[in-house]
C-alpha cells in the first residue's frame, strides 16, 4: 500500500468517527422525538376513542394510557431542553385523568348523524379542556365577541405583565431572598422544625437563617409557578385562537384567580389556585363514593371525599412526575404526598373550628376582642397568616430533599 492510499486511508477513517461524535451529539434531540410521538399518539387513540361506543372505549382506552406511560417513562429524553421533561409530565398527568373522565367516568358521547365539521371541532376542543367548558352546542359556529386581532393584543399585554412580575419577583429576591445557599441548608436533619424547636437535635439548632430560608421556600414557589403557568397558558392560547384559528377567545379564560382570595386553606385551592384538576378528580371521587363507598350523593361527606380524592390524585400526580424526573428516587413521591394531604388536614380542620370561632366572635362582639376581630380587614390579615404558617410548615418537607440533592 502506497502512502498516498495510507493517507486516503486515513482520511476516510478520520471522516467516518467525526461522522460517528456527530451522529452520538445528536443522538438525545432524535431521542426527544420518542415522549413526544408517544404523546401524539394517546391524543389520537383519544380522538378515535371518544367516537366509538362505550364497551369499545373499555377496549381502546388502555392503549391511549399505555402510550401516555410511555410518554411520561421515556420524559428523560427531553432533558436536553430545560423545564421540558418536568412540563410534558405535568400536561400528560392531568390529560390523561381528564381523557378517563370524558371517555369513561363521565361520558361524553357525541350526537349521531351529526356534521362532520362540528363533530370534528368538539373532539379537538373537549381534547384539550380539562375544565370541561366545552359543550355540543358551543361547538357549533358562532360569531365571536372579541376578535382575535384584540385578544392577540391582550395576550401580549399579559406576557408583558408576567415578564415583568418576574423581574419584579427577581429583585426581590436579590433583596431580601437568603443569600449563599448550600446543601447543608437543606440537610436531612433540617427538615424538622418543631423537633429542633424543642431541641431534639441541639447538634442543629433552629438559628434566624433557617427561619429565613424556610419563609422563603414556602412562599417563592407560588409566585414561580403563577408566573411559569400564565405564561404557558398564555403562549398556548395565542396558537390555539390567533395561529391555528381553532378557539375563539371565549374558551381561554384566566387559570387563576386573585390572591386576595386565598385567606384560607380551602380559599386558597378553591377559589386562587388554577382549576384543571378539579373536575377530572371530582367526577372521579364521586364515581367511588356512589359506588364504592355507598356514599349518598350530593351529601356533605360525599363533597369531603371528593375534596380529599382531589388532594390525593394531585399528590399522586406530582409524586409520578417527581419519581420519574428523579430516576427513581421514591423520596419526591412520599414528599408530594404527604404535603398534599397535609393541606387536606388543614383544611378539614377549617370546616371544624370555623363555625366554632365564628360563633365565639358573635358572643363577644360586643367586647373589645369581639370587636377587632369582627372587623374583616383583620380577619383577613389573620388568615393570609394562618396560610403562611401552613405552607411553613409542609412546603419545605416537600421542597428541601430536591433542593440538597440539587446543592451537593
Amino acid at each position: 500500500m502506497s502512502k498516498e492510499e495510507e493517507v486516503i486511508g486515513l482520511c476516510s477513517t478520520m471522516r467516518l468517527l467525526q461522522g460517528i461524535v456527530c451522529l452520538d451529539q445528536s443522538l438525545p434531540y432524535v431521542k426527544a422525538i420518542i415522549p413526544l410521538a408517544a404523546a401524539l399518539l394517546s391524543a389520537a387513540i383519544f380522538s378515535i376513542a371518544i367516537q366509538l361506543p362505550y364497551r369499545a372505549r373499555l377496549v381502546t382506552t388502555p392503549f391511549m394510557i399505555g402510550a401516555a406511560a410511555v410518554a411520561i417513562r421515556t420524559n428523560s429524553y427531553l432533558l436536553p431542553f430545560p423545564h421540558a421533561p418536568d412540563i410534558l409530565s405535568q400536561v400528560i398527568c392531568v390529560w390523561s385523568h381528564h381523557a378517563l373522565s370524558v371517555l369513561l367516568i363521565e361520558p361524553v358521547f357525541i350526537p349521531p348523524n351529526s356534521p362532520p365539521q362540528q363533530r370534528q371541532r368538539f373532539i379537538r376542543k373537549i381534547w384539550n379542556d380539562p375544565r370541561r367548558l366545552t359543550t355540543w352546542e358551543s361547538c357549533e359556529e358562532s360569531k365571536e365577541s372579541t376578535s382575535r386581532l384584540k385578544f392577540l393584543e391582550i395576550a401580549v399585554r399579559r406576557m408583558l405583565f408576567y415578564i415583568a412580575l418576574h423581574r419584579f419577583f427577581a429583585a426581590v429576591k436579590i433583596l431580601v431572598g437568603p443569600d449563599n445557599l448550600m446543601a447543608d441548608d437543606f440537610a436531612p436533619i433540617r427538615r424538622s422544625f418543631f423537633r429542633r424547636m424543642l431541641h431534639a437535635y441541639p447538634e442543629a439548632p433552629v438559628t434566624m437563617r433557617d427561619l429565613h430560608i424556610r419563609a422563603w421556600v414556602s412562599v417563592e414557589w407560588i409566585w414561580t409557578s403563577y408566573i411559569k403557568i400564565n405564561t404557558y397558558n398564555v403562549l398556548a392560547s395565542i396558537v390555539f385562537v390567533v395561529v391555528l384559528r381553532f378557539d375563539s377567545p371565549e374558551e381561554w379564560p384566566d387559570l387563576f384567580g386573585s390572591p386576595l382570595e386565598a385567606y384560607s386553606v380551602q380559599r386558597f385551592w378553591g377559589k386562587f389556585w388554577h382549576p384543571l384538576l378539579r373536575h377530572p378528580c371530582a367526577a372521579s371521587g364521586r364515581l367511588i363514593s356512589r359506588r364504592l363507598l355507598r356514599i349518598p350523593a350530593g351529601s356533605r361527606y360525599e363533597r369531603i371525599w371528593v375534596v380529599f380524592w382531589t388532594f390525593l390524585v394531585s399528590g399522586v400526580d406530582h409524586a409520578l412526575v417527581a419519581h420519574v424526573i428523579s430516576n427513581g428516587y421514591s423520596g419526591f413521591a412520599a414528599d408530594y404526598l404527604r404535603y398534599k394531604l397535609s393541606h387536606f388536614a388543614a383544611g378539614a380542620i377549617e370546616m371544624v373550628l370555623g363555625p366554632i370561632l365564628e360563633k365565639k366572635i358573635r358572643a363577644h362582639q360586643d367586647g373589645p376582642l369581639g370587636r377587632i376581630f369582627a372587623n374583616s380587614l383583620v380577619r383577613r390579615l389573620l388568615g393570609y397568616l394562618w396560610v403562611f404558617m401552613v405552607f411553613f410548615c409542609s412546603k419545605p418537607h416537600e421542597q428541601y430533599a430536591r433542593l440538597y440533592i440539587n446543592l451537593r
